[in-house]
């Protein structure tokens, strides 16, 4: 709900600024499915099939891997969004970098299952359990400030069309 609530900043934003309609319009599609892919775990589908059957790779490294096969929309995304921090103010500014570097850490810290699941498997039970909650904890974290800082820029731009 959280990338939702991303989606949706942005879609106030590209009714807000009409001179940016499209950017802040792809940007709400781009969230959305980001939203969608939560869901429905489109990705992790998609990567059992690429990476674990198709290039039969074992299952931990198929289910770290995955989250590459939407990098290239993560990423547009979030360029999108470090653009809108020079534009906006300080405040807003600081609100959406730290959900991106939360976002960021999330990331990581995906990727850093590659080592915690096979101490999991070992018998070292805390270890993935601690990074997946950590994960997990700076992923919606980051989702909240960015939506955060979405809908404060939107409230900003808002008052200069009313008036």
């Amino acid at each position: 709900m959280a990338t939702f609530s991303a989606a949706y900043a942005s879609l106030l934003l590209a009714f807000a600024d009409p001179e940016r309609w499209r950017r802040f319009g792809v940007l709400a599609a781009a969230f959305a499915l980001l939203s969608l892919d939560d869901m429905v775990e489109l990705h992790e589908r998609a990567g059992e099939q690429v990476f674990g059957d198709a290039l039969d790779l074992s299952e931990n490294v198929s289910q770290q891997l995955e989250v590459f096969l939407y990098a290239p929309l993560f990423v547009f995304a979030l360029w999108t969004v470090w653009t809108l921090i020079g534009e906006s103010s300080k405040e807003v500014g600081r609100v959406l970098m730290a959900g991106l570097s939360l976002l960021g850490l999330a990331v990581a810290l995906e990727i850093g299952g590659l080592v915690t699941r096979p101490l999991d498997d070992d018998g070292v039970r805390y270890v993935n359990g601690a990074r997946l909650a950590l994960e997990e904890a700076s992923e919606l974290a980051g989702w909240i400030l960015v939506a955060t800082g979405l809908t404060a820029l939107a409230c900003t731009v808002l008052p200069r069309d009313v008036g």
